[in-house]
């Protein structure tokens, strides 16, 4: 359109305007003048009151961002921005989650579609500057959030949090999306309206007109970045902003690593059944964090760090189903017990050391007598009884006394019926009592050719060599010896399957200064109950968890049972929660123990000291925290501080596909209803 053009159309629409209102005046004015301007000043307050009504409630729907007055004479609107924003719930709080969730998984793209008026500015035949009527244009920008950087995703979430929660005004809120959406020219353009425009600024593609338009408003990120920051100032004391936008502004300060509240229901903490188990509480909310997956847990703490009075007690005082606990102190006993047995199911407490206050416990009543596990059974027997040296022994003499060990239980339960097997006889085997007796009768049967095979090679040894190897037998199972165990080993009580069929609770106490000794006893007690649990694949709509409390882990050895458990045990309802003082005692015991803790589904650690192996691998671990303003990136927390007074009080926990979290230490005898349970 040329200028003579332009001209000419002005002033055809002035004409056509003074016409219009001529006609008017000609049509009804000279009829009734006086009813006339009182007709038209009625109908003009009535019509003007709708239009500013109208607009009113219109205005309500549109978004305006700023413009700069030299380029535009119109602020640009944007409907289409807030029906978006809307959609992302109908409350304040719904929307909340909403932003949280659309930031956190970085999947969606935003979306800014402009529409803006443009007077085509011109000049007439005397060379004055004359501009046309205003013509509507549209630019449609999207970036994914994953493209974005650090500190543009981090700052327009803030952005999203202070316009929903009634901080920032519409105007700022389009001007800060448009910045961060555009990028400096990252965004895509997906529509750019400029006929007219282009040939107004002469302009020759849309990435130019678009970047002129942004340009012309100002909205780069460094300008975006400085008016966010002077909003953050304004409301630094305002107690009325929300968890997610306090927390989102410490974000981009390098803070927010850690798991909060509002991260419960997309984590493994989120209510999965009704068998929980409390961890502690959130360090800022005080919200109680509880487990109730399938996984297994692992805890690694000094002593007196609070394991017992955080972990044991108040969960077996909460625990509503089966449970076995290893008893190191006889302390978990003594205040659970009562509770259990009155509102859970029955309890059994196995105490070698106590016979007259221990139920029954017979490791051969589990030893199959069908000839096609006999063997089997009693080779596993005696590797749970045989406590690993560690290298320090021949490995020949290990060997033949593991095959002399299982050939005395071996012949034992095929020799006895059922109620006349017993530890004692197949000590008397190891003390020489019966040998020969034993070799023929394993010679002799036909059933089982492992066990002849073993006769032929007992019969080859020289008085010599069988002596040594009963000698070292004898050391290692010394355990097994004396009234008190005879005792407590004649029969058994209960059948491990009971942990599967009921919701028994059954204790192995044990003092603190007899562990190392009665290791081999321990041992075999775990294990023939997680190897028996594990036998049989159970229904999975009936398998109810059956909780493990295994304390002082590490000083049982290496216990292969233990890793089939982690790695099987879920299918199984085996749900294990190991206790260890130091990475370094979990090293000692397992070949891999970095694979035993990686397995565990939630892990925890407590006053780590800063001389233990696994201080500075959990602060790894714990990942950094990004300064998104400043890009520089930190450890969420040094080694030092993990070993130090900040964190005395706290719980550091790991968990699969879950920010770590920072929890608070919940003691037992703090705790009124816990402690009223010990008490009763």
């Amino acid at each position: 359109m040329n200028n003579k053009q332009a001209e000419e159309r002005n002033k055809n629409n002035k004409i056509f305007h003074i016409t219009f209102w001529v006609l008017i005046v000609l049509i009804f004015g000279f009829s009734d003048p006086w009813s006339f301007y009182r007709k038209l000043a009625t109908w003009s307050i009535i019509g003007y009151t709708g239009y500013f009504i109208y607009r009113y409630f219109s205005r309500k729907k549109e978004i305006s961002a700023p413009v700069d007055k030299t380029t535009s004479t119109s602020t640009p609107y944007n409907r289409v921005i807030f029906e978006d924003f809307l959609a992302l719930g109908t409350t304040v709080q719904e929307r909340e989650k909403s932003i949280n969730r659309l930031f956190d998984e970085k999947k969606r793209s935003i979306d800014f579609q402009w529409h803006f008026k443009v007077r085509e500015q011109y000049r007439d035949d005397e060379g004055k500057q004359r501009s046309d009527s205003s013509i509507f244009k549209t630019i449609a920008l999207s970036r994914n959030l994953a493209s974005m950087d650090v500190k543009e995703r981090e700052l327009l979430r803030i952005t999203f949090h202070l316009f929903n929660e009634g901080k920032m005004t519409e105007t700022d809120y389009c001007y800060h999306l448009l910045a961060f959406v555009y990028g400096n020219g990252k965004a895509s353009i997906k529509r750019a309206d400029y006929n007219g425009y282009k040939e107004q600024t002469g302009l020759k593609d849309a990435p130019s007109v678009v970047r002129s338009a942004v340009d012309a408003l100002n909205a780069n990120v460094d300008s975006a970045v400085n008016r966010i920051m002077q909003h953050i100032a304004h409301i630094e004391h305002d107690n009325t902003v929300s968890t997610s936008l306090k927390k989102a502004i410490a974000r981009i300060h390098g803070g927010g690593n850690w798991f909060s509240e509002e991260d419960i229901e997309s984590s493994v903490f989120k209510n999965q059944s009704d068998y929980s188990l409390t961890l502690g509480a959130l360090d800022e909310s005080g919200k109680p964090i509880q487990y109730s997956g399938e996984g297994s847990l692992i805890t690694i703490a000094p002593p007196g760090s609070g394991k017992t009075q955080c972990f044991v007690f108040p969960n077996l005082l909460n625990w509503k189903g089966a449970a076995l606990v290893l008893d190191i102190k006889n302390e978990i006993y003594r205040d659970t017990y009562k509770w259990r047995e009155k509102n859970v199911g029955k309890v059994y407490k196995f105490s070698p050391l106590d016979p007259k206050n221990s139920n029954n416990y017979n490791p051969l009543d589990f030893v199959r007598d069908d000839p096609e596990y006999i063997w089997d059974d009693a080779l596993f027997l005696t590797n749970m009884m045989l406590v690993p040296s560690g290298g320090k022994q021949d490995p020949y003499w290990e060997d033949n006394a593991r095959n002399v060990l299982t050939a005395a239980i071996a012949y034992i339960v095929d020799d006895n019926v059922p109620g006349e097997r017993s530890m004692s006889k197949v000590m008397d085997i190891i003390y020489g009592i019966g040998w020969d007796e034993m070799v023929m009768a394993l010679k002799l049967n036909v059933s089982v050719s492992a066990m002849r095979r073993a006769a032929n090679a007992l019969e080859d040894y020289d008085p010599k060599q069988k002596d040594t190897i009963l000698k070292s037998l004898q050391g290692s199972l010394g355990a097994w010896q004396g009234t008190r165990m005879e005792k407590v080993t004649q029969k058994s009580d209960w059948h491990p399957m009971d942990l599967r069929n009921g919701t028994p609770t059954i204790y192995i106490c044990i003092d603190a200064s007899a562990i190392d000794s009665y290791l081999s006893v321990i041992r075999v007690f775990l294990a023939q109950h997680l190897r028996t649990l594990t036998a049989q694949l159970p229904d999975r709509k009936d398998v109810k968890p059956i909780l493990f409390m295994l304390d002082e882990l590490p000083r049982l050895k290496n216990m292969p049972p233990v890793d089939e458990a982690l790695n099987i045990g879920r299918q199984y309802g085996i749900k294990l929660w190991m206790f260890a003082q130091s990475y370094g005692q979990l090293k000692e015991a397992y070949p891999n123990p970095e694979g035993l803790v990686g397995s565990c589904a939630v892990r925890t650690f407590m006053n780590m000291p800063l001389n233990d192996d696994y201080t500075s691998k959990l602060s790894d671990q714990l990942g950094y925290r990004h300064d998104a303003l400043s890009n520089t990136k930190e450890k969420l927390v040094e080694p030092v501080e993990l070993a130090g007074p900040e964190y005395e009080d706290k719980i550091i926990v790991l968990a699969t596909g879950t920010k770590p979290a920072k929890l608070k230490k919940k003691y037992a005898y703090k705790d009124a209803a816990i402690k009223s349970k010990m008490e009763n």
